[in-house]
């Protein structure tokens, strides 16, 4: 059965890297309106912004504001299939600046912490949810290590000491087409991104009979 009455907190992140738009940014978008979200989970919906450090902190607070039941971080990357992050990293190693112009090329994010952290969320049962939508989606071990991984980490971190009930994790979307892309860069269209991530959603909170 599917238990109802549940909070997911959504966060995507704004365009960086001269591109105009970011996938995942227009997944949470798509998402937030969609008509066929699960029965009983209330989407919550926020935009990160692609600059070390203040990603992080303000992920955090926003945990601390809307206290989900459930933390799904988005972001895009190049890459051609969605991926279902199994690990958060306490290194930061920039290839481009963030948004403010800072380059890291390795430093920890939080000093004295561990090494990593596990994401927390159902990760083999809504693979295998997503992957029955005929989207192409797989676990990864490798979230980067820019803004994405950054939040990821903090986010773990975060909730393993003050909200360690609450399940967290990270979700790569792989660019949305572009007629000026290379022909052999990848992407995937957001209708198939979203559908993927309803079915996710939808196996969050499943339970034996």
């Amino acid at each position: 059965m599917t238990r109802t009455g549940r909070t997911i907190l959504l966060t995507a992140f704004e365009p960086f890297g001269g591109r105009s738009q970011n996938a995942s940014e227009e997944a949470l978008n798509h998402l937030i309106k969609h008509p066929d979200l699960p029965a009983g989970l209330t989407l919550k919906g926020y935009r990160l912004p692609v600059e070390t450090g203040t990603a992080g902190r303000l992920a955090c607070r926003i945990i601390d504001t809307v206290r989900p039941d459930v933390v799904i971080c988005l972001g895009e990357a190049r890459r051609e299939a969605v991926c279902l992050e199994r690990f958060g990293y306490n290194e930061r190693r920039f290839l481009i600046p963030d948004n403010a112009g800072n380059l890291i090329e390795g430093e920890p994010i939080l000093p004295g912490a561990p090494d990593r952290y596990p994401a927390t969320l159902p990760l083999e049962t809504m693979l295998v949810a997503m992957q029955a939508t005929d989207v192409p989606v797989q676990l990864s071990e490798d979230p980067g290590r820019y803004l994405c991984n950054e939040v990821l980490y903090s986010v773990l971190h975060h909730l393993a000491e003050h909200a360690p009930d609450v399940r967290a994790g990270f979700i790569h979307v792989p660019h949305l087409p572009r007629p000026d892309d290379e022909p052999e860069t990848p992407s995937l269209p957001a209708d198939e991104v979203v559908r993927a991530l309803i079915a996710g959603l939808g196996s969050l909170f499943e339970t034996s009979p």
